[in-house]
């Protein structure tokens, strides 16, 4: 990644926002870590969907994938501007600069929640990363093999915390208003354009996720 590139405006807010404003959801969780993909969102790619389809969509698991330039992008974060519209090339190498900002961003996500423990199916290269966590005290396992993943996870006893669809507009809430959604989900749907909130509209949906606009009270 060029310098240009991983230090552009944009990236540099989104680093920002991660470290300052994201918070994990409450409940027990396990981090599981991924790599990015070329195609965006990660979840429409062959890989992402590969790996969806193995190990299942389990509520305690929370999807942190590994990309460069932007460090980290939480699963509920992947349809959001710049996570699902930038572009550069996947080719498995690592310099010192992605390795740092891809470890740093995770373990500030690690150290703001409630997590179990942290696994991943992290190939070569993206596997620096992981390296690097244990270096700065994670206990991190990574597996090579997504049936030996999913049979870990298999093991794994947690009452599952609120699905995605809820956790996607408490992160949005977070990352574009600094609202903070610590109300019960039974309380939060979605109807046609709008977000919710006990019978009441809290944000009319625009273009896309990433575009919820508070609705005036």
């Amino acid at each position: 990644i060029a310098s240009e590139s991983f230090n552009r405006p944009e990236i540099l807010l989104w680093v920002d926002r991660i470290r300052e404003r994201f918070r994990p959801q409450a409940g027990d969780l396990v981090a599981l870590l991924l790599p990015c993909s070329a195609r965006k969102p990660y979840s429409t790619s062959k890989t992402h969907r590969k790996i969806l389809s193995i190990i299942g969509r389990r509520g305690f698991l929370h999807d942190i994938i590994i990309t460069s330039p932007l460090g980290a992008v939480p699963r509920e974060l992947e349809g959001v501007y710049p996570a699902a519209n930038y572009d550069v090339p996947v080719t498995g190498h690592w310099s010192h600069e992605e390795v740092e900002r891809s470890a740093s961003l995770v373990y500030d996500i690690i150290m703001k929640g409630n997590y179990r423990s942290v696994i991943g199916y992290l190939p070569e290269g993206y596997d620096l990363v992981g390296e690097r966590l244990r270096e700065m005290g994670v206990d991190f396992m990574n597996f090579d093999d997504l049936s030996d993943l999913s049979a870990h996870i298999d093991n794994i006893q947690v009452d599952s915390p609120p699905g995605i669809s809820w956790t996607v507009h408490r992160a949005i809430s977070l990352m574009r208003f600094i609202y903070n959604l610590v109300i019960s989900p039974d309380r939060v749907s979605v109807k046609k354009r709008y977000v919710i909130i006990d019978d009441e509209r809290a944000f009319r949906i625009g273009d896309y996720w990433s575009h919820l606009i508070p609705e005036p009270y």
